[in-house]
């Protein structure tokens, strides 16, 4: 489950896979109406923004793009100590979530990658990787994580410079060297 929202838009907005799901969580999120009550403990994010003079650099697979939709929001409302924010997101199905409204807040300090090839990412991954000292985020599958850090890490990418959305326990066993 992913929080799409800020805490000044109001509302918490959440996006998550239920088909075919074996949670009952999630069973009874997806017989819910608009209007219906939930109660929400113990949530929060794990990936904010690092705002220590780097360029970060927000790699995601699908739907994964809604964990980076708040943190694009935050850079576009303070820029303050990120001197620009790259967006790069892969979907074959062509079907880009927050697709037109991202793109309506790009600048010269923000940019999005909308991609759906496997090549095309490659490419433009490893063209972000010429960027020196950059933060790298990235969301998505267990194997695209692992990926994506093997990719980074046969770059000099160093582990500190990784962010990734899986709780602490988790998150050694995709970071280690």
């Amino acid at each position: 489950m992913s929080i799409t929202t800020l805490p000044a838009e109001n509302k918490i907005a959440i996006t998550t896979r239920v088909p075919g799901s074996k949670s009952e969580f999630k069973n009874k999120l997806s017989e819910l109406k608009i209007g219906d009550e939930v109660v929400f403990f113990k949530i929060g994010s794990r990936m904010g923004l690092r705002r220590i003079n780097k360029p970060i650099i927000l790699i995601s697979m699908g739907v994964g793009i809604a964990t980076m939709r708040p943190l694009i929001l935050s850079f576009i409302n303070d820029k303050t100590n990120i001197p620009y924010l790259s967006n790069i997101n892969i979907d074959s199905s062509d079907k880009f979530v927050f697709r037109n409204q991202l793109d309506k807040l790009a600048d010269e300090n923000y940019k999005n990658y909308w991609i759906n090839s496997r090549k095309e990412f490659y490419e433009i991954l490893s063209q972000s990787m010429k960027s020196e000292d950059a933060m790298y985020y990235v969301v998505g599958s267990d194997a695209f994580i692992k990926d994506i850090i093997q990719r980074l890490r046969a770059n000099n990418v160093k582990i500190d410079d990784i962010v990734i959305d899986r709780k602490d326990e988790r998150k050694q066993e995709f970071l280690e060297d």
